[in-house]
C-alpha cells in the first residue's frame, strides 16, 4: 500500500501538476476576481519553477557533492540501488532511465578496481508489471558486456529506498560482510539512501552520481529566462524531500 501511496503521489510533486490544478479551478470559478487571482498565481507558480537559479540554489544546499577515490581506497562491494533501467518488450533490450550514471560510475570503479564487486538492489519499481525484475535485467546487462558473474550480487525484493537498504543488509550478513560498502546513487537521493542503509548497520562510503549542476547559478538566463526542464528538476527534488521526511516518521531512516 505504502508502495502505491508513494506512485500517486508523484503527481503532486511536479509544480507543472499545481499549475495544471490551478488553471482548471480558474476554468471553472464564475467570479472574475477569483479566476483573474486563479490564472496570476499559475503564471507566477510556473515562472518561480522554471527558475534555473532558483533550483539549483535549494538543490546545491540539498544534494550530496561528488568525490573521487584515492588510489590507495578499495572496496570489496559497490552497492546500487535500482530506478535506472527497464526491459523494453518491444525491442528486447535493456532501457535505461536518466538515473542510469549510477550504474556506469559503478562499472568505472569496477574496471578501475576500487571495488571488487558489485550489489544491484532491487526488484519491481512497475505496478502494471510486477514480474519485471530490476536488478535482475541489469545483471544480465553487465554480464553481457563482460562482467563475470561472480562478481555480481542481486537482491530483487525491494520496491523502495527502504527496502534497498533492508534486504541488501540482510545480503550482506548471510554473507557475514560487515566492512563498508560504497553506495552509489544520484546525489539528490543520497540523503535518504544513506540514512537508511545506516538505520539497517550497513556501514557506507557515499559516493553520489547524476550531478544536476550549474556553473553559473547567477547568470542573466537562468536568472531572467524560464527553463521546462528545470520543472522535472523541482519534482524530484520535492519527491526526495518528501520522502525523507515520510521515512523520518515511519522510522526508516
Amino acid at each position: 500500500m505504502f508502495f502505491i501511496f508513494s506512485k500517486i503521489l508523484s503527481f503532486l510533486f511536479h509544480p507543472l501538476s499545481w499549475v495544471f490544478i490551478l488553471l482548471i479551478f480558474a476554468f471553472f470559478i464564475k467570479k472574475q476576481k477569483v479566476k483573474k487571482k486563479l490564472l496570476y498565481s499559475a503564471v507566477i507558480v510556473l515562472y518561480i519553477f522554471s527558475n534555473s537559479s532558483l533550483f539549483h540554489l535549494i538543490n546545491a544546499a540539498w544534494s550530496m557533492p561528488a568525490i573521487e577515490l584515492s588510489d590507495n581506497q578499495n572496496y570489496k562491494y559497490a552497492i546500487v540501488p535500482d530506478g535506472m533501467a527497464n526491459f523494453d518488450n518491444q525491442v528486447k533490450r535493456i532501457r535505461f532511465s536518466a538515473s542510469a550514471d549510477r550504474l556506469f560510475q559503478a562499472i568505472y570503479l569496477y574496471k578501475t578496481q576500487k571495488i571488487e564487486k558489485l550489489i544491484i538492489s532491487g526488484g519491481s519499481g512497475d505496478i502494471l508489471h510486477p514480474d519485471l525484475l530490476e536488478s535482475e535485467i541489469i545483471k544480465d546487462y553487465l554480464i553481457k558486456i563482460g562482467i563475470p558473474q561472480k562478481d555480481i550480487l542481486i537482491e530483487n525484493k525491494s520496491k523502495n529506498t527502504h527496502e534497498n537498504a533492508f534486504y541488501t543488509a540482510e545480503l550482506l550478513r548471510n554473507i557475514h560482510f560487515t566492512d563498508t560498502c560504497v553506495l552509489i546513487t544520484s546525489a539528490m537521493h543520497m540523503p535518504r539512501a544513506k540514512a537508511c542503509f545506516k538505520k539497517e548497520g550497513v556501514k557506507i562510503l557515499s559516493y553520489p552520481s547524476t550531478q544536476i549542476l550549474e556553473k553559473n547559478f547567477y547568470s542573466p538566463a537562468n536568472l531572467l529566462l524560464p527553463q521546462a526542464d528545470v520543472l522535472s528538476n523541482w519534482q524530484q527534488l520535492f519527491h526526495e524531500i518528501a520522502g525523507y521526511i515520510v521515512y523520518w516518521l515511519r522510522d526508516y531512516i
